[in-house]
């Protein structure tokens, strides 16, 4: 019996490795695809005509389109994307699916305006183009789980997937520099410092007679030249790059959990000039 349940360790292992190395062996070819631009059948489908005629193997898909999924709160709507998935399936396709948290749709700006970028100076920008999420806000956090929630569920089993994409150019876009995020970076600085005394001794708050009192007095730093207080830009960047890999981390869990043998991949664009992630601790 132990040499029987011995065999079919043994073999799931080795079905498990070829399945593995099938993937890791194999050299995909394709690009980035919206049919949410037009969902047209008859164009997707000389699309994918095209597509194999290219040579490509893997599509990859549904980036920048949390809306078209979810055009309203709670409505999901993933019939005329199924159509997509399964024509893809048929022409033997493969298809990388993005988990598309960025951007975050106008009606939850609309719901939760603190999501809204406020610059530098104090003025609330509308989010007219892509990457205008404030991505530390808890609300907002909690919406981009529960569409990742929703999205992963309905395609984990689909033939046509290859591998879910968490999120796309994680860490773009510009920083917030609302009351809510003043808020978060204090509550950060707690946890790192534990009190006073140690914020002042690693702000080096003698220089300039900036000594802080009390927490609430801290400010969100904004540098006016290359050396304009070095330490507070650098735990403040710390502290955004945190807060958008704890959301990146509570996407992964979703993916594992509905998705347990599902693939995942993301794309990073690291030398953005606006905001970025850091490995920094």
């Amino acid at each position: 019996m132990k040499i029987r349940k011995f065999k079919r360790i043994i073999l799931i292992a080795c079905l498990l490795m070829g399945t593995i190395v099938a993937y890791g062996q194999g050299l995909f070819v394709g690009a980035n695809y919206h049919p949410h631009d037009d969902r047209d059948p008859e164009k997707i489908k000389k699309d994918i005509l095209l597509m194999k005629a290219a040579g490509f193997t893997v599509v990859r898909m549904g980036h920048l389109a949390w809306d078209s999924y979810e055009p309203s709160e709670g409505k999901f709507d993933f019939h005329w994307f199924d159509t997509v998935m399964n024509m893809m399936n048929k022409a033997g396709i493969k298809v990388i699916l993005d988990i598309a948290i960025l951007p975050a749709p106008i009606w939850l700006h609309h719901k939760y305006p603190s999501i809204n970028i406020v610059d530098a100076n104090g003025d609330v920008h509308y989010p007219n183009h892509r990457y205008m999420e404030d991505a530390g806000d808890p609300e907002y956090q909690k919406y981009a789980t529960l569409y990742a929630d929703s999205l992963t569920k309905h395609y984990a089993k689909h033939p046509a997937l290859l591998a879910f994409g968490i999120d796309n150019e994680s860490g773009d876009g510009p920083i917030s520099y609302s009351e809510s995020v003043r808020q978060r970076f204090i509550t950060w600085l707690k946890d790192k410092y534990g009190s006073l005394d140690n914020l002042n001794k690693a702000w080096a708050t003698q220089r300039w007679s900036r000594r802080l009192n009390q927490f609430d007095e801290v400010g969100l730093p904004v540098a006016t030249h290359n050396t304009d207080v070095p330490e507070r830009m650098l735990d403040f960047r710390r502290f955004v790059s945190d807060e958008v890999n704890r959301l990146l981390f509570k996407i992964i869990a979703v993916v594992n959990t509905n998705a347990p043998d599902a693939l995942t991949n993301t794309n990073a664009w690291y030398y953005s000039a606006l905001k970025y992630l850091t490995i920094l601790k």
